[in-house]
């Protein structure tokens, strides 16, 4: 198995973290089933401990350069740059530079060449 690069382990980390928080967030309306009156709610909560368990198995994937783990990377970049811009008038700036950061770090020639695309 070849070295993981740097930065690939760093974001192979950052969606690890992100997972495990929204894992955490989601549990937290766990205790609330009996005060929530919106089924709505609960099915938030369904639904993003599925994208936390999804951004875990991302990250994990990352760091052991999967091929497909690159593809959803940039997909995922992608998808919240198209969400950072919709958002106009108030564009997230920071989050629009660092997911543009991300697609222009993972299609370097170095990274594509290290995730056989």
């Amino acid at each position: 198995m070849a070295k993981t690069p740097l930065g690939v382990m760093i974001l192979g980390i950052i969606h690890i973290l992100i997972g495990a928080l929204m894992f955490a967030g989601a549990g937290l309306l766990g205790p609330l089933t009996d005060w929530i009156i919106s089924p709505i709610v609960l099915s938030i909560a369904n639904a993003s401990t599925i994208i936390a368990i999804f951004y875990i198995i991302l990250g994990i994937c990352l760091i052991l350069m999967m091929t497909w783990a690159w593809y959803v990377g940039i997909a995922f970049a992608i998808i919240n740059v198209l969400f950072s811009v919709l958002g106009f008038p108030s564009i997230q700036w920071i989050t629009l530079i660092i997911n543009l950061l991300i697609i222009f770090y993972l299609n370097s020639r170095g990274i594509r060449r290290r995730f056989s695309v």
